[in-house]
């Protein structure tokens, strides 16, 4: 279920991603996004619930991120939970999120007003002349300081804190478990996979140090430490690292996803049976990694 979660928001964060393809303009202290994307063709609105869509995949994937530390813990501190009870976590966790979705579309400004703000503001850029950009496409918020749009921007930022404070600590619970000092019934095989899968849950929790980049170079852009066409493009450029990364993290880790792949690349009739076995084993409780 938490991988399905971590599927889902890898997808739509890259899909959305890919049609909007925005860039971050501050013009003083509106916050507006040109879009380059084949969302254009649609409309100015669709481009920015692309926008909100890419926003809040990556927002909740930390959220995901931390209840598979939570989850972790619990099956090596107790047992593993029923399905039906991870479904409801997530559906829980899922809740700030829709929130998020919700006011922050609601603050979607008029295009063109946005325009006039754009084109006074970036005057070098031309940006009125459509013979050098086209019919530019442009969305976003008048003022960073509406009570949605800062609301937004909090629930963005913040909760990583708290949420990276949680996963330190429950990582050590953890760790001291398999290291012999908690639940003794525990096979030596049993041990090996549950420490490979905190190895992986702990490097997937590295991927976002590609969120802080772009989250400092998103706070350049604000207070116009940097400025050009360049620097305005990779904010989200980086931060679309994010979901092409931790898939292939659980390719590599979760030996039958593993071995799949290896069985696509150089197919072997007698590992299939292991392979198999090793899926259904996935699906039915713990993920046999090594």
């Amino acid at each position: 279920m938490l991988i399905l979660n971590f599927a889902l928001c890898d997808f739509f964060s890259s899909l959305a991603g890919l049609l909007a393809l925005q860039k971050t303009v501050f013009s003083g202290s509106s916050l507006t996004y040109i879009f380059h994307g084949s969302c254009g063709y649609v409309s100015s609105y669709f481009c920015y619930f692309l926008h909100v869509l890419v926003c809040h995949s990556f927002a909740h994937s930390q959220w995901i991120l931390m209840i598979s530390f939570l989850h972790r813990y619990y099956i090596l501190d107790r047992i593993s939970p029923e399905p039906v009870k991870i479904l409801r976590l997530c559906m829980i966790a899922y809740i700030p999120s829709l929130i998020f979705v919700l006011v922050y579309l609601s603050d979607l400004a008029d295009e063109e007003a946005l325009k006039k703000v754009v084109y006074s503001f970036h005057q070098k850029y031309f940006y009125h002349k459509k013979e050098l950009w086209g019919e530019v496409v442009i969305a976003g918020n008048l003022s960073v300081w509406s009570p949605s749009t800062f609301a937004a921007i909090i629930y963005m930022t913040i909760p990583c804190f708290p949420i990276y404070a949680v996963i330190v600590i429950f990582r050590y619970r953890a760790l001291k478990i398999l290291d012999g000092r908690g639940r003794t019934t525990m096979s030596k095989s049993t041990r090996t996979s549950h420490k490979q899968l905190m190895k992986a849950l702990t490097i997937q929790a590295i991927v976002p140090i590609f969120w802080l980049t772009a989250s400092s170079l998103y706070l350049l852009l604000l207070f116009q430490l940097v400025d050009g066409a360049i620097f305005e493009n990779m904010p989200f450029r980086i931060m679309e690292c994010m979901p092409m990364l931790t898939p292939l993290i659980s390719l590599y880790f979760v030996r039958p996803y593993r071995s799949v792949i290896s069985g696509w690349i150089v197919p072997d009739p007698f590992i299939k049976p292991v392979i198999l076995s090793a899926l259904l084993s996935t699906l039915n409780g713990l993920p046999v990694v090594q």
